[in-house]
């Protein structure tokens, strides 16, 4: 269907063919380490290059594949498949929350979309304050960020945007909102490939332009000695008298069987991200009664427009502006808008389903779609739980307090379109409308907040799972302390998006490696 639908599908340009990290071979004996490492992706990884550095011998546990930039296909279904957690198609509990997770060697720094924002300062003071972590507010906590931004090359020295990103400049600027270039962790390139390259990297860079894990923080792990055991699933920590002692795998093997064992180690850390480490440790009977609690997602609605120009919004860079108009729209609570890396796949995944012929006629408008995406630092958040399999459970409702900011947010994104140029535009939802642009704006809008905005009426998105084990100071309510040790254990540590306070209100790659580098400075 590419030719129908106008799409151009991979470039097949010059791969990166690096050597490859050392992994380790196993033979389904128990083996021993200093540091044991669950999870490879912005926390792991930084937490990894931190420990080598100091000698300890390191071992890097991920469940899912190695893939090496030279093997990375450009193909959307395949790398989906490879990639992300569920194969793409982890959701909540009741159907209503696709949760886009990264699964593989590199975790979300390997599929993410390169935004490298710092963690505002609005939500560091409500960290410190709030939830009594003072390293937050501390004039050495820059120091994480700037440790992390050298090391990936987080720039804004782009020049050129694609058209989605230009029309959010353009409306925005018009409208007098605030609006700003994104740093990003990918290098620049004299490619005359380059700008089309980076369209394709929410799915792996074969190129090694985005700095993402793989070519930065576990390169550096590998240099000191750091071993990556891929495939493997950690299954439960074993502990005693509040001291972890080591953990069951599960190792998948290349000829589709299984083996297990267990990997002994002095000091463990948890870095699998905010739906997997709640679950580790539950299953693994800690006991704090927080582990879970206080999810938050980032909930997104996209909001999307047709231009008379040709868009192509799979080329270019996948997200270089952001609107921060409204980020403190209420409090500490509000909305980004910025744009998405936009495939064939994903555009037939937000369209609404009406029958066969409207899915096809939809489709065929992708060379000239600008999709906004409205990102909500939500209020209330969800919970992860245990499935009888001991598997983790995303249960998460969108309160009402929350949708009010996401239907604000697509009236701006509305507006933005329309100071840019767009022929007509809609708010995605169950009961899809188009809305041309010479008509009333108010009158649509109106009418969009009239229509039933309940759980599965309309497509809600998350990339962003955070908090699910906190830090704070309090022992009863943060399962986590404030040097990154879970509370009631000698030596273990967890370094990922769930021990966040709250939602960072930013994408959160950058915060996580910063909090990483950070806990790993506080470990004996």
């Amino acid at each position: 269907n590419w030719e129908g639908i106008g799409y151009s599908g991979p470039l097949n340009g010059k791969k990166d063919k690096r050597p490859p990290l050392p992994v380790l071979k196993t033979n389904g004996a128990d083996i021993s380490c200093d540091t044991l490492i669950i999870g490879s992706g912005a926390g792991g990884s930084v937490m990894a290059a931190e420990c080598s550095k100091r000698g300890e011998e390191v071992i890097v546990l991920e469940k899912g594949q190695y893939i090496q930039p030279k093997d990375m296909t450009e193909l959307e279904y395949d790398m989906i498949k490879k990639t992300y957690d569920s194969a793409g198609a982890l959701a909540s509990e009741n159907g209503h929350m696709s949760v886009f997770a990264g699964s593989c060697v590199g975790g979300g720094t390997t599929i993410n979309w390169a935004g490298s924002f710092r963690t505002p300062d609005f939500v560091l003071d409500e960290w410190s304050k709030e939830h009594f972590n003072p390293q937050f507010t501390d004039a050495e906590y820059d120091g994480c960020f700037e440790h992390v931004e050298k090391r990936t090359s987080v720039n804004k020295s782009y020049k050129e945007h694609n058209l989605q990103n230009e029309a959010l400049k353009n409306g925005a600027e018009k409208l007098g909102y605030l609006f700003k270039d994104i740093p990003r962790n990918i290098k620049t390139s004299k490619s005359k490939d380059f700008f089309k390259q980076q369209g394709f990297m929410g799915i792996g860079d074969p190129y090694s332009h985005k700095q993402s894990a793989l070519v930065t923080f576990l390169e550096d792990a590998a240099d000191k000695g750091c071993k990556i055991l891929p495939d493997t699933e950690a299954l439960q920590i074993i502990h005693k008298a509040g001291e972890a002692q080591g953990v069951m795998v599960r190792e998948k093997t290349a000829d589709g069987k299984t083996k297990s064992y267990t990997i002994f180690c002095k000091k463990l850390v948890v870095s699998c991200g905010a739906v997997h480490t709640p679950a580790l440790l539950k299953r693994s009977g800690m006991q704090h009664p927080f582990i879970g609690k206080n999810l938050t997602l980032h909930p997104v609605i996209p909001v999307m427009a047709e231009y008379e120009e040709k868009s192509e919004p799979w080329y270019g860079p996948m997200m270089s502006i952001v609107v921060d108009e409204f980020n403190q729209l209420d409090g500490n609570f509000g909305y980004k808008i910025e744009t998405p890396p936009v495939h064939a796949g994903m555009i037939s995944l937000a369209m609404p389903w009406l029958n066969g012929e409207n899915a096809k006629e939809m489709m065929t408008l992708a060379p000239h779609l600008g999709t906004f995406i409205v990102l909500c630092r939500e209020k209330y958040g969800g919970e992860i739980k245990l499935s009888k399999e001991g598997k983790p459970v995303i249960h998460y409702k969108l309160n009402d307090y929350d949708l009010k900011h996401l239907l604000h947010g697509a009236n701006s994104a509305m507006r933005i379109h329309k100071e840019a140029g767009a022929k007509r535009a809609a708010v995605v939802h169950q009961d899809f409308d188009w809305h041309r642009m010479n008509n009333d704006l108010d009158t649509y809008m109106g009418m969009t907040r009239r229509k039933k905005w309940k759980t599965n009426y309309f497509p809600l998105f998350s990339a962003h799972q955070m908090s699910s084990c906190r830090m704070g100071g309090m022992n009863e309510t943060y399962p986590v302390d404030p040097t990154g040790k879970l509370r009631g254990f000698k030596n273990i540590y967890v370094a990922d998006a769930s021990a966040f306070p709250h939602a960072s209100g930013a994408n959160p790659m950058l915060s996580v490696q910063a909090l990483s580098y950070y806990i790993a400075q506080q470990m004996p």
